[in-house]
C-alpha cells in the first residue's frame, strides 16, 4: 500500500507540473501497472477484517481436520455443510457458550467416560438413569423421566421460535419430530423422516440424516437445508436469507444442549450421587468393613526385647525419683529464706 501511494503521488504531481506548464487536458482516470494482491483461504477471498477473517478460516480448517480424525464427520461430507452459519454462530454467542461448544465437539465434557479416563471418578454411570460409560450424546439421550421433560420443554421452545422466522412449514415439522424421535428412539428416525417429510424434501432430510442428527444439534447442517429455507423465502417474497436462517437455528440447538448438561450437572452435584460416583461412599464402607474385622480379632500381648531376645520377662517400671535422690542435695540457708521463690525459679538464678 505505501508503495501504491507514493505512486500515485508522484503521478499526480506529474500530471499537475503538465497542466501548469501547458495546455494539456487531465485525464479521467490512470491505471497502475500494480496490481493489488488478493488473498484466498480455501477457495474464500479475505476483504475485510483481515486478522479475524484469517483466524475464523484456520482455526475452522483445524476443526475440519480434528472431526474427520475422530471419525465424527466423513471427509465426503465436509463440503456439504453450512460452515458459513457455524462461523457466524459460534461468533455471535457469549464466550461461556462458546467454551461449552468447543469442549462438546472436542469431547472434553466431564461425561462420565472423561472423568473416570482422568481417574477423577470412581464410576462412569450416569447420575440420572444409572447406564454405564456416560458419553455427551447419552447427557442428551437419557431415558431418565427429569431428561425426558427437559427435552420436551426444549422442543416446545424450539417448535415456538421456528413460526417466528417464517420456517418452511412442512421443514418444521419434519425437524421437530425427527428431533423428539431420536431423543427417545434413534432406530425409528428413518420411519420418522418417511413419514413425516414430504416427498421433495426426503432427499435433503436424508442427507442429513446421512451426516448426523447428533452432528445436526451440534451445528453441522446440511447446505442443501439452508438452500430448501432460502428458496422459501423467495417464495414469501421475504428479505431473510437462508444462511441467517441457519445461524440462528445453531444457536437455538446449542442453547438445548447447555439446558440438557445443566440439568445433568445440578442432579449430579446437588445430591449425595456424586459420593456413591467419585468413590467415597465406597471407601467408607471399606473403612467400616475392615474396622469392624479389627475389632473382632483377639488382642495379642505385645512382646518385648526381652521376650524375644532373652526368654526373660520384662523387669518392672522404675519408679520417678524424688528431688533429692536426683542430686540436688539439701536446701541451703537462703533458699528457706526466700520460700517460694526457690522453688518457681531456676537454681542459676540465686547464685549462692
Amino acid at each position: 500500500m505505501e508503495i501504491m501511494n507514493v505512486e500515485m503521488d508522484h503521478m499526480a504531481k506529474t500530471i499537475a507540473l503538465e497542466v501548469i506548464t501547458s495546455e494539456a487536458t487531465i485525464p479521467s482516470s490512470i491505471v497502475s501497472t500494480r496490481s493489488m494482491q488478493v488473498l484466498v483461504i480455501d477457495d474464500r477471498t479475505i476483504h475485510s477484517q483481515l486478522r479475524k477473517s484469517i483466524y475464523r478460516a484456520i482455526t475452522t480448517s483445524n476443526l475440519r481436520q480434528y472431526m474427520v480424525k475422530k471419525v465424527i464427520i466423513r471427509q465426503e461430507d465436509l463440503l456439504h455443510i453450512s460452515w458459513t452459519a457455524f462461523e457466524r454462530a459460534r461468533s455471535e454467542v457469549p464466550p461461556k457458550m462458546q467454551i461449552f461448544v468447543t469442549k462438546v465437539l472436542s469431547n472434553t465434557l466431564p461425561v462420565g467416560l472423561v472423568m473416570t479416563k482422568r481417574q477423577h471418578r470412581w464410576s462412569s454411570n450416569c447420575p440420572r438413569c444409572g447406564q454405564m460409560g456416560e458419553s455427551t450424546g447419552h447427557v442428551l439421550q437419557c431415558w431418565d423421566k427429569d431428561a425426558l421433560s427437559t427435552w420436551e420443554a426444549k422442543m416446545i421452545t424450539l417448535l415456538a421460535w421456528m413460526p417466528k422466522v417464517h420456517t418452511e412449514p412442512s421443514q418444521l415439522l419434519a425437524i421437530t419430530d425427527i428431533l423428539r424421535m431420536w431423543q427417545k428412539r434413534p432406530s425409528q428416525v428413518q420411519s420418522t423422516l418417511e413419514a413425516t417429510a414430504i416427498p421433495s424434501q426426503v432427499e435433503e432430510l436424508q442427507q442429513q440424516d446421512d451426516i448426523g442428527w447428533i452432528q445436526f444439534i451440534q451445528g453441522f447442517i446440511h447446505e442443501d437445508l439452508v438452500l430448501l429455507q432460502s428458496t422459501y423465502y423467495t417464495e414469501i417474497h421475504s428479505q431473510r436469507t437462508g444462511k441467517r436462517w441457519a445461524t440462528n437455528l445453531i444457536k437455538n440447538l446449542w442453547e438445548i444442549m447447555q439446558s440438557m448438561w445443566k440439568r445433568r450437572s445440578s442432579v449430579l452435584h446437588e445430591s449425595d450421587i456424586i459420593n456413591s460416583l467419585s468413590g467415597q461412599e465406597f471407601l467408607e464402607n471399606s473403612i467400616k468393613q475392615e474396622l469392624a474385622r479389627t475389632c473382632k480379632r483377639p488382642r495379642k500381648a505385645a512382646l518385648t526385647i526381652h521376650v524375644i531376645l532373652l526368654g526373660k520377662t520384662p523387669p518392672p517400671p522404675r519408679a520417678p525419683k524424688k528431688a533429692a535422690e536426683r542430686g540436688r542435695g539439701p536446701r541451703s540457708a537462703r533458699e528457706r529464706k526466700t520460700g517460694m521463690y526457690a522453688e518457681l525459679w531456676p537454681r542459676r538464678m540465686f547464685p549462692l
